[in-house]
């Protein structure tokens, strides 16, 4: 998911309506403010911990554009605001040396345990090369006292010629043919569609060491 797999997602943001746990729909209000420190926290997205939404049909095709978990760090944390890095993941979970790792926006924490960050512009990995996602924008809530991000959802703006290694057809046929529409990227060079991520989740990597200063010159 990239990049927040790659990080990731929102990616304006739409807030997600429900999540599925154990077989009821919880909300924003089942999750109480956090009181922990979160400052140091690692967090990993795996490709099947959040679904495409937008275009709808592309989610066909998920499993082709993010295939490695994204990690998310949480560089320093205050009272109303949250400081995240991302970076994509090795196979076994743990950071990759290789990757380079992104600062992200600055996040609102005002309306804790949930967060807001972006629009800004973000630039990760998508099915493996590089893409800029444009108005990239995160939400999510912080749960079970700091162990889980929950209710997540990443929309972006992503160049229709992002999706080329993974779909080699794509183009603006096909990103109507999957339910969505072309636009004007930010800035007016080439044709974008939005792109959507909900339902995302991240599980607290306690035991992985993260070096958000990384990088990605691994030679």
């Amino acid at each position: 998911m990239l990049l927040l797999w790659m990080v990731a997602c929102s990616l304006g943001l739409q807030a997600v309506e429900g999540d599925v746990v154990e077989g009821n729909t919880s909300t924003t209000e089942d999750y109480p403010p956090i009181e922990e420190d979160l400052s140091g926290h690692l967090y990993i997205v795996q490709p099947d911990d959040f679904r495409i939404t937008e275009p709808p049909d592309l989610i066909d095709y998920q499993t082709q554009l993010f295939n490695r978990p994204l990690l998310f760090y949480v560089n320093d944390q205050a009272k109303d605001r949250l400081q995240l890095s991302m970076s994509l993941a090795a196979g076994d979970g743990g950071q990759d040396r290789c990757e380079p790792v992104r600062s992200l926006p600055t996040g609102d924490f005002s309306g804790n345990p949930t967060f807001t960050l972006g629009p800004d512009e973000v630039r990760s990995k998508l099915a493996g090369t590089f893409a800029t996602f444009y108005k990239f924008t995160l939400e999510a809530t912080v749960a079970e006292e700091g162990a889980s991000l929950r209710l997540g959802s990443l929309t972006a703006v992503v160049a229709v010629t992002d999706l080329l290694t993974a779909i080699p057809e794509a183009d603006c046929r096909f990103i109507e043919d999957v339910g969505g529409a072309c636009r004007s990227c930010p800035g007016g060079s080439g044709d974008c569609f939005d792109l959507e991520l909900s339902a995302l989740r991240a599980h607290w990597q306690a035991q992985t060491s993260f070096d958000p200063r990384e990088t990605g010159d691994c030679q």
